[in-house]
C-alpha cells in the first residue's frame, strides 16, 4: 500500500509535468467556458446578470462574436450550466494568482490528478506495472488532451467518476469508506453529470453479487446525487429540445412528439461522427486517435471477455452508464462526452499490459 501511494504521488508529479506546457499558451475559449467563467465571477461577488455581461462583453468572448446569445436568451442558456459549481469555485480560489487563466489551470489540475486516480483504481485488480502503464496511456488519449487542457469542467468530472468507482470498491470491503463515497458522489453531481454512471454501476454490481452492502452503497449514492438536479432543475425534455435544435432554445414550446421525430436521426449522426473521428482532419489530435485506435478496441474486447469479478463487472456497468449518458445528450462533441469511457479504456489497456508485460492480477 505504501509503495502504491509513492507511485501515485510520482504519477501526479508526472501529470503536472504533462500539463505545464499548456499553461504557457493561450487557451481556446468555448461558449461553455464563458458560462463557467461567469459563474466564477459570480462567486467572487457579482450578480449573475452582471457576471454574464462582464464575461460575454469582454475580451474572452471576442473570438466568438456573433455566435453567442445576448440579453434574456443569454440568461436562459445559463440555466443549462447552473448545476456545475465545483470547477468555477476552484477557479475563483485560483483567480488572485492566475486571473483569467484560473479556469484553464483548474481544468489542467484535474487532468494532472487523473493518472494517479486511475492507477489507484486499477490497482484494485491489476499489478503495479500494468496499472502504471495503463494510467499513463489513458491520460494521453487525444480527446482528453484536447478537453483536459481547455477551460472546462470535463477533467474534474472524469476525476469524480474515477474516484467514485474506486471508493465504491473500497466501501464494498470496508464501510468506513462510505462517507467518502457519499461526499464524492455529492461533489461530482455539482461538477459534471456522472451520478447516473456511478449509481447504475454500483446497483448492477449489487444485483449481480446479491450484496446488501453494495445495495446500500448504490442507494446512498443515488440519494447523494439528487441535490444538484433538485436545487438546479434539469428537465430532460427541455435539454433534449435544446440539443436537437442545434443548441438553440426553440422559439416555440416543443413536445415529446417533436423530440421523438428527430431523436433517431441525432443518435445515428452521433454514432457516425464518433466512428469517423480518427479520420477527421479537422480533429485537433487525429494522429493520437490513430495511434490509440487498435489498442483501445483490443482492450475493450478483452474487457468484454475477461470473465466475472467485482472489478470487471463494475467497469462494464459504468461503460453501459456511459452509453445511457450519451443517449440522453445525442450530439457530437469531438468525443468530449465520450470521456466517460476512459475508466473502461484504461482497464482495457491494463488487460493488454498484463498480457504482454506479465505480472499477477489480484482482486482486493
Amino acid at each position: 500500500m505504501r509503495r502504491d501511494s509513492v507511485l501515485a504521488g510520482l504519477l501526479f508529479l508526472a501529470g503536472l509535468c504533462l500539463v505545464f506546457p499548456f499553461t504557457l499558451s493561450e487557451p481556446r475559449w468555448y461558449t461553455d467556458s464563458l458560462y463557467y467563467e461567469a459563474q466564477k465571477v459570480e462567486l467572487m461577488g457579482s450578480s449573475q446578470a452582471s457576471a454574464l455581461e462582464e464575461v460575454f462583453s469582454g475580451d474572452l468572448a471576442r473570438p466568438l462574436a456573433g455566435k453567442l446569445p445576448s440579453g434574456e436568451r443569454r440568461l436562459e442558456y445559463a440555466e443549462f450550466y447552473r448545476r456545475r459549481w465545483v470547477v468555477p469555485a476552484l477557479a475563483a480560489a485560483l483567480d488572485p494568482t492566475f486571473g483569467t487563466d484560473s479556469l484553464r489551470n483548474a481544468s489542467l489540475l484535474g487532468w494532472a490528478l487523473l493518472a494517479p486516480l486511475l492507477f489507484l483504481l486499477l490497482r484494485r485488480r491489476f499489478s503495479q506495472v500494468a496499472s502504471v502503464v495503463a494510467s499513463c496511456l489513458a491520460v494521453l488519449l487525444g480527446p482528453l488532451v484536447m478537453w483536459g487542457s481547455a477551460p472546462l469542467v470535463d477533467s474534474w468530472g472524469l476525476c469524480m467518476l474515477v474516484a467514485g468507482l474506486l471508493l465504491a470498491l473500497l466501501a464494498r470491503q470496508d464501510l468506513r469508506w462510505l462517507p467518502v463515497w457519499i461526499a464524492v458522489v455529492l461533489v461530482g453531481s455539482f461538477t459534471r453529470d456522472v451520478g447516473l454512471v456511478l449509481v447504475l454501476a454500483t446497483a448492477w454490481l449489487a444485483l449481480r453479487e446479491r450484496s446488501r452492502r453494495m445495495a446500500l452503497i448504490a442507494g446512498v449514492g443515488a440519494l447523494a446525487s439528487l441535490p444538484a438536479p433538485l436545487i438546479f432543475s434539469a428537465p430532460l425534455q427541455e435539454n433534449l429540445a435544446y440539443i436537437l435544435n442545434g443548441f438553440q432554445i426553440p422559439a416555440e414550446p416543443t413536445g415529446w412528439g417533436w423530440i421523438l421525430e428527430r431523436y433517431p436521426g441525432a443518435v445515428l449522426d452521433l454514432i457516425g461522427d464518433d466512428l469517423a473521428y480518427p479520420f477527421n482532419v479537422a480533429a485537433p489530435y487525429p494522429l493520437l486517435a490513430f495511434v490509440f485506435l487498435v489498442p483501445v478496441l483490443a482492450g475493450l474486447w478483452l474487457l468484454l471477455r475477461c470473465g466475472r469479478g467485482s472489478f470487471p463487472t463494475l467497469i462494464r456497468a459504468a461503460a453501459v452508464g456511459g452509453v445511457l449518458t450519451l443517449l440522453l445528450s445525442p450530439n457530437y462533441t469531438g468525443l468530449r462526452l465520450e470521456l466517460v469511457f476512459v475508466p473502461a479504456i484504461a482497464t482495457g489497456f491494463a488487460l493488454l499490459a498484463e498480457r504482454f508485460l506479465g505480472g499477477e492480477s489480484q482482486s482486493r
